[in-house]
């Protein structure tokens, strides 16, 4: 059985001094909204074979740099758990549809959005 659990995004403004990005009025959010950004993430994220036979769980945390124009262009992982299903975070984050761009002072800024993930396979 494969479960991925949405966790609720998180927004930290340490995440943004990591990055070395002003923390924004309004925080970038998936066009459809975060519970559509999860169903597509999950629709496409394939669990690589090797883990059929053993009991996989675990929370990762991505963090997605989400540009002006609300395209993602980088992805970083912040907790992980596994090298193979890191990669495939990574893989279909990249995939995901265009984000509502964060916003200062009334103006479209780069930012992170920080995408929690449960995973359980059994």
């Amino acid at each position: 059985m494969v479960e991925c659990v949405a966790q609720q995004a998180v927004q930290d403004s340490m995440v943004y001094l990591k990055w070395g990005l002003q923390v924004p009025d309004v925080a970038p959010q998936p066009k459809k909204g975060t519970e559509a950004c999860y169903q597509f993430f999950f629709k496409h994220f394939q669990f690589p074979k090797i883990y059929q036979t053993i009991d996989v769980k675990g929370r990762m945390v991505l963090e997605l740099m989400v540009n002006k124009r609300g395209e993602i262009t980088d992805v970083k992982i912040a907790r992980g758990i596994d090298v193979l299903l890191d990669e495939e975070a990574v893989r279909v984050a990249r995939l995901l549809p265009r984000f509502k761009p964060a916003k200062l002072n009334g103006k479209a800024i780069p930012s992170v959005f920080v995408m929690p993930i449960l995973i359980r396979l059994k």
